[in-house]
C-alpha cells in the first residue's frame, strides 16, 4: 500500500537540494569568480536542503500513518484484537 512513497519523497528531498546547488553555483559565478561558484552552490545545497527538510518530514509522517491504518486492518480482519477498540 505504501510501497516506494518513502524513497519518492527522499528523491524529491535529493533533488531539491541538487537544484539548490546548482542554482546556487550558477549566481556565485555571475557575482564572482570560480571561489564564488564554489561557496553559492554550498549555500544553495544547504538552502535547497533545508527548504526540502519540512516537505519531506510531512511525507514521512503521511506514509506511517498510512502504513498504521494498514496494520490495523490487517489484524483486525485476521480476527486480532486491535488496540484501543472494544468489541
Amino acid at each position: 500500500m505504501v510501497g516506494g512513497q518513502a524513497q519518492a519523497a527522499n528523491e524529491r528531498a535529493v533533488g531539491s537540494a541538487a537544484v539548490g546547488a546548482v542554482l546556487g553555483a550558477a549566481l556565485g559565478a555571475a557575482v564572482g569568480n570560480h571561489q564564488g561558484a564554489g561557496i553559492g552552490a554550498a549555500g544553495g545545497a544547504i538552502v535547497g536542503t533545508s527548504a526540502a527538510g519540512p516537505g519531506t518530514s510531512y511525507s514521512q509522517g503521511t506514509i506511517q500513518y498510512q502504513y498504521n491504518n494498514a496494520y490495523l486492518q490487517c489484524m483486525y480482519a485476521r480476527g486480532n484484537q486491535v488496540p484501543g477498540y472494544r468489541r
